[in-house]
């Protein structure tokens, strides 16, 4: 074909004898059939390095220049294989933190650490997608890397050994939207997947000899599943941002629905859109009362503790994103309340991020619910149940090391999953509810009598 949609994709850091670069060779092949031109580039030169993040991010742009030129070149077998208007970039580990920071190398006109040394790329990337990043070892003169107007990818597996925690949730709150546009943002964070298993020249064993022999692998999912996620979230995403093909685009919001088609295992899923509205994101000031929407505060009732907590996802010393934590105790009757100033959800979702901070409890029919209640100006209510359009999963237990399983410990991952609720959905109290005029969200955790909650992005769509 000609004129095709273009995916590169970088490897992170490895043993520099192993052609890391190969590893990807079942999701080139697999996005070829479907009409990607897909180059792996090889960045073994700045393995065995430190501080040597942006130089993988300026050696992928290099790269992406050399092969768009041949594109352009009637005597290459490259010539006009590529539609330059539709360019996705790819990385794995160090390199899905390069892809950040390649993206906005890829609009500046100089290096950050030194303006002598110039930048002439301005490539139209439209899509990133970060494969168990790290964030924050490099740091854009000692600032975070803060990007605008992107789709945005992240897949973490729950087991991974080398990044332990889903740092990609950092960049993925630095990715924001202007509304000028059409962009989305996914996280995935997936059980039973570790970190290297993405990759086929990597394997099960995240560390090398003689860590790799305290590694407890015996949970880990089978290679050959960990690589269809990847693929069936990579050609999605791919699909919906370069194609415009938004057939399945669900699966970038709720995975659950389609369960059928993906490996077995537990999936939490984070995803916000350019057109989100935001009421809270608990990011303004220190006042617990206030939230982010003009005019709009928060109250609470029946509950034992709430706080804005800063999170800990990222390396980095610099701003970090902040949530509310919530916990009650012996009471069905603990409740969040955004008070607004009349905003019309007609047509709208309720949209909100959730993770349920309880550990050890995997009954099914324990899992944390409770109900969304909207009120207007003339105090009718409507309400409708969370367990109706999410699965909030309990904190994750993992045991990563074979000391772990040995004396029964367990490190516990916390993760957000996003609620969605439209507004066609929620039911009235036998009167009206207008719409057009909601001055209170309510958010009723009356299902568990003791529970502890973080809380973030609660808006509409």
């Amino acid at each position: 074909q000609k004129n095709c949609p273009v995916l590169f994709i970088v490897h992170g850091n490895h043993d520099y004898t192993v052609d890391s670069y190969l590893g990807y060779d079942y999701l080139g092949e697999y996005l070829s059939s479907y009409g990607y031109v897909v180059i792996s580039v090889n960045e073994n030169s700045c393995n065995d390095l430190s501080d040597e993040n942006d130089g993988r991010a300026v050696l992928l742009l290099e790269n992406m220049k050399y092969i768009l030129e041949l594109n352009k070149d009637e005597t290459s077998e490259w010539y006009q294989k590529i539609n330059e208007d539709k360019i996705a970039i790819a990385g794995h580990s160090r390199g899905g933190e390069t892809v950040s920071t390649a993206y906005l190398f890829n609009d500046y006109d100089c290096y950050p650490e030194n303006g002598n040394v110039k930048f002439d790329y301005h490539f139209d990337i439209k899509s990133l997608i970060a494969i168990a990043p790290t964030v924050d070892q490099y740091q854009p003169a000692e600032h975070e890397v803060s990007i605008q107007d992107v789709n945005y990818l992240v897949l973490q597996g729950a087991n991974d050994h080398d990044v332990s925690i889903a740092m990609g949730q950092k960049q993925y709150d630095n990715v924001t939207f202007t509304q000028d546009g059409n962009y989305l943002k996914s996280l995935v964070y997936i059980a039973n997947a570790n970190h290297g298993q993405f990759n086929t020249e990597w394997g099960r064993y995240d560390y090398g000899y003689p860590i790799n022999d305290f590694l407890n692998v015996a949970n880990l999912m089978e290679e050959s599943a960990q690589q269809e996620i990847l693929k069936t979230f990579l050609k999605t995403f791919l699909d919906v941002t370069l194609k415009g093909d938004k057939t399945d685009e669900g699966l970038l919001k709720d995975c659950h629905m389609y369960a059928d088609s993906l490996p077995k295992t537990v999936y939490q899923q984070i995803y916000q859109t350019s057109n989100f509205q935001c009421i809270s994101n608990f990011d303004e000031d220190s006042n617990l009362n206030t939230a982010t929407m003009d005019q709009a505060r928060i109250e609470t009732s029946n509950l034992d503790l709430w706080k804005e907590e800063r999170t800990s996802f990222g390396s980095g010393n610099t701003k970090q994103n902040y949530v509310l934590v919530a916990s009650w105790k012996d009471t069905k009757e603990a409740a969040i309340r955004f008070q607004l100033p009349e905003v019309n959800f007609a047509g709208r979702s309720v949209v909100f991020d959730v993770a349920d901070m309880s550990e050890g409890d995997f009954d099914r029919t324990r899992l944390l619910d409770g109900e969304v209640i909207l009120t207007d100006a003339a105090g009718n209510a409507a309400r409708a149940k969370i367990s109706d359009h999410a699965i909030v999963y309990p904190t994750l237990p993992v045991q990563l090391r074979k000391l772990d399983y040995v004396f029964g410990d367990y490190e516990f991952k916390h993760q957000f999953q996003t609620v969605t609720i439209p507004e066609s959905t929620f039911t009235t109290e036998g009167t009206n509810l207008d719409m057009s005029c909601i001055v209170e969200l309510t958010i009723a955790l009356n299902t568990k009598e003791n529970g502890k909650i973080r809380m973030d992005n609660v808006g509409f769509n």
